[in-house]
């Protein structure tokens, strides 16, 4: 990208294009923030998502098409926090439908915790409950469990829990 009007000129037609095609999904870690486009014969498709992949960062991928009648497409997906946070707040002031959406991406980010928890499961939890100790640490009791069953050091990544 040049300078920053050309960003913010690129910022402004992704949040239309995004507001158009994209979407925004689910995973145990966080959000994913996906586009699929038809790859026809017209090239600027393929220039235009390396153009985004260049700008956000993300994976472009070729899903596999399962039926002669299906043409084959490109996939751009984001999933890393940092990521998807700069492209949120790049794009959100140009957002139309979508941003209510958007912003329950950013909440959600805002309030999960981003550091590791060390954690000597021999000594700090032998006369406590599971329930106990996910509401100590602040994960769920099949993290706790899986802590108990190793019965030693452990590290518990509260960002992805």
């Amino acid at each position: 990208m040049g300078n920053n009007r050309n960003q913010i000129a690129f910022h402004a037609w992704f949040a239309g294009f995004f507001d158009g095609e994209g979407t925004i999904g689910k995973r145990k870690t966080g959000a994913e923030l996906k586009i699929a486009q038809a790859l026809k014969s017209e090239r600027n498709v393929m220039e235009t998502f390396i153009m985004i992949q260049k700008t956000y960062g993300g994976k472009l991928t070729y899903p596999k098409t399962y039926s002669i009648n299906h043409s084959q497409c490109i996939l751009w997906r984001l999933g890393k926090r940092v990521e998807i946070k700069k492209l949120i707040n790049n794009i959100l002031p140009f957002i139309k439908l979508r941003k209510k959406d958007l912003k329950g991406v950013l909440d959600f980010y805002r309030n999960r915790p981003t550091r590791e928890v060390f954690v000597n499961t021999n000594i700090l939890y032998s006369d406590k409950s599971q329930k106990q100790i996910s509401l100590e640490l602040g994960c769920s009791q099949k993290t706790v469990c899986k802590m108990l069953k190793k019965g030693r050091k452990y590290y518990v990544q509260k960002d992805y829990l």
